[in-house]
């Protein structure tokens, strides 16, 4: 396993990626004996590398993260700048009785 820099939609930042590398041993017999086959390989290996590449964040705690901060901020906005959440008064509606 290899780890590089990658952009992470979920994470929205570059962030350590790991990957299966290329096999170095598996390319240089293809390409001495096979050229085509060997290019070929070489090819697929690096688009395979990039579609297998794992982000090394853990994308649930993050989410998880975010929906709280998300609450938090929505709790803050509904108590507004008082801080205090007041009871509603009785008797003020359009219909009392």
């Amino acid at each position: 396993m290899k780890t590089r820099m990658q952009f992470c939609p979920v994470c929205e930042k570059q962030t350590p990626h790991t990957y299966e590398p290329l096999s170095v041993l598996v390319a240089l017999i293809l390409c001495l004996c096979w050229l085509v086959p060997g290019l070929l390989y070489i090819w697929w290996a690096v688009r395979r590398a990039d579609r297998t590449a794992r982000c090394s964040v853990d994308h649930a705690a993050l989410q998880r993260e975010r929906d709280d901060e998300r609450a938090r901020s929505m709790v803050r906005a509904m108590l507004g700048t008082s801080g205090k959440i007041e009871p509603p008064r009785r008797g003020t509606g359009f219909m009392t009785h």
